[in-house]
């Protein structure tokens, strides 16, 4: 039996926790359409964002999922039960290991065969440096399934929004510092 104030204190957490959410979510998008509507401004040329798009697109195939699952996962776990939230944190970070590092070396390995199927055997060098941000997402979900888990919602927009920030400033600069895709 829950107290009505319990309740009440969980329903605020839960819709502030949406506002917030809501709000990094927006940033999200913003920083997005800036990335997309700057690049081809910024390239030299119309293929080098042909060429953005098909490496972006590339790696979130296999970011949506990872993303996805340890979000999701590793915030179940933590939400119900709050008390093994480090263990369960530590064993997210063993599984990635395990298995997101991997796949991230995998994508790296196989970086030839898949530019293949794009018919352009130059794509492998950009996705084997892409390969690093399969295996940065790996971690960077399980930080926000444990922050979510923990209804610490202010904490986990913030780290969206800076996540957000940090790749709109680190691509587009790097495009500006003339580094191109």
């Amino acid at each position: 039996n829950v107290e009505p104030q319990e309740q009440a204190d969980e329903v605020k957490t839960a819709g502030r926790g949406f506002l917030i959410i809501t709000a990094a979510k927006v940033w999200f998008l913003i920083t997005g359409a800036t990335i997309q509507l700057g690049l081809p401004i910024l390239f030299d040329a119309a293929e080098d964002f042909g060429v953005f798009k098909i490496i972006t697109e590339a790696i979130s195939l296999v970011n949506m999922v990872m993303i996805a699952a340890t979000m999701q996962s590793v915030s179940k776990l933590v939400s119900e039960t709050p008390e093994r939230a480090n263990s369960v944190v530590n064993l997210a970070i063993k599984l990635q290991l395990c298995l997101g590092l991997p796949v991230a070396a995998g994508y790296a390995i196989f970086a030839g065969q898949i530019a293949g199927l794009f018919t352009d055997p130059e794509l492998a060098g950009l996705m084997r440096w892409s390969s690093l941000i399969v295996a940065a997402s790996a971690f960077y979900a399980l930080f926000v399934g444990y922050l979510n888990g923990r209804k610490l919602f202010v904490k986990q927009a913030m780290l969206d929004i800076s996540f957000a920030t940090l790749k709109a400033a680190g691509i587009l600069g790097l495009v500006i510092l003339g580094f191109g895709v």
